[in-house]
């Protein structure tokens, strides 16, 4: 569950990351 935890907070930011990068171009 840790694991499954870290993964899933990972991808929020990963997908938070993109819109930054998608807004700024």
């Amino acid at each position: 569950k840790r694991i499954e935890d870290k993964s899933a907070r990972q991808v929020t930011f990963t997908k938070r990351r993109n819109g930054l990068i998608k807004k700024a171009k």
